[in-house]
């Protein structure tokens, strides 16, 4: 019985492995050997920030869209709200400009 609770499988220790060595880099201000470039460091912090925002952006969005169908904005906009969609999510073609 105490076994069964001790008992850890696989994918857990993969977690814990992976949050362990993506922990060291917090260290790396303080422990010479694993400083990181600032330029890697730098790239890296933004990277997330634009990876957080990307994924508020993504769960608001559909609140949002849903909003915009309101008929009241239909109304008071007279059907030109589509264009926010438009400036929201624009074709891939679009991205490459």
């Amino acid at each position: 019985m105490v076994f069964a609770a001790v008992a850890v499988d696989d994918h857990h220790q993969s977690v814990m492995l992976i949050i362990v060595a993506t922990s060291l880099f917090g260290l790396s201000k303080r422990i010479p050997f694993l400083r990181i470039p600032h330029v890697v460091f730098f790239i890296g912090k933004h990277f997330g920030t634009g990876v957080i925002l990307a994924t508020a952006f993504i769960h608001l969005l559909d609140d949002a869209f849903r909003s915009l169908q309101s008929p009241q904005v239909k109304s008071r906009y007279h059907n030109k709200i589509y264009w926010a969609y438009h400036v929201c999510l624009p074709p891939p073609s679009q991205l490459c400009l």
